[in-house]
């Protein structure tokens, strides 16, 4: 998750060479708080660095995301009937799953079982106990 970046410590006043009264209070005073900012602009930078390498990881599982779903969009219940093109997508009415064609043709097999010709796309495997109640409940 990004975080906040670490606040930087503010410079107090400027020196400034034509005021001579406070020139080398002021001086000093900013030098010594250069010389502490350099490691709060560390932490800055370093925040910022792991802020983007979140960002770029979360672009690239968004993009993976938008991939499946395109996908899988437009993808009908599995016809045993149906010659399929390969690359063709269908659901299973098994489990409701995406599955994609891995070469052309027609099999009366459900996708959900017929791993030699279909490669599921979508959501988690559902365990034998949850299969069989929906299977129970279908009837």
């Amino acid at each position: 998750m990004p975080t906040t970046p670490p606040s930087i410590t503010a410079a107090g006043s400027i020196p400034d060479p034509s005021d001579r009264g406070t020139y080398n209070a002021r001086a000093y005073a900013f030098m010594t708080w250069m010389k502490n900012a350099v490691s709060e602009f560390n932490a800055v930078v370093a925040n910022v660095f792991a802020n983007s390498q979140e960002a770029y990881n979360s672009a690239a599982t968004a993009n993976a995301a938008a991939a499946s779903a395109a996908s899988s969009a437009g993808a009908v219940a599995f016809n045993a009937v149906t010659v399929y093109a390969q690359y063709d997508n269908a659901i299973s009415p098994i489990d409701y799953q995406t599955y994609r064609r891995k070469t052309a043709g027609s099999s009366p097999t459900d996708p959900s079982i017929d791993v030699t010709n279909w490669v599921r796309l979508t959501g988690i495997p559902r365990s034998v106990k949850a299969m069989s109640a929906l299977a129970f409940l279908n009837q």
